[in-house]
């Protein structure tokens, strides 16, 4: 898996990993003794859940994408 230089884009494999993180310390908020935090962690795993789902498939190619779509509704690619 490899990201390539150039302009900056919002890779996918890095949003990924960035949910699966969330999702490793939500399950071990208590360990970590930050139960405090678990609100905050599954509500943005839940936008990044959403936003590979919905940005980072391509339903002509049948597969997720490198980099995510540009926004349907406004263009935007951030």
């Amino acid at each position: 898996m490899c990201e390539v230089r150039g302009e900056p884009r919002h890779f996918l494999s890095s949003k990924l990993m960035c949910w699966v993180a969330l999702d490793r310390a939500i399950s071990m908020a208590e360990q970590l003794h930050a139960a405090h935090a678990v609100d905050e962690w599954s509500s943005t795993a839940a936008k990044i859940r959403a936003a590979i789902l919905t940005r980072g498939w391509n339903e002509e190619a049948g597969a997720f994408t490198q980099c995510r779509v540009p926004d349907r509704a406004g263009g935007a690619t951030a």
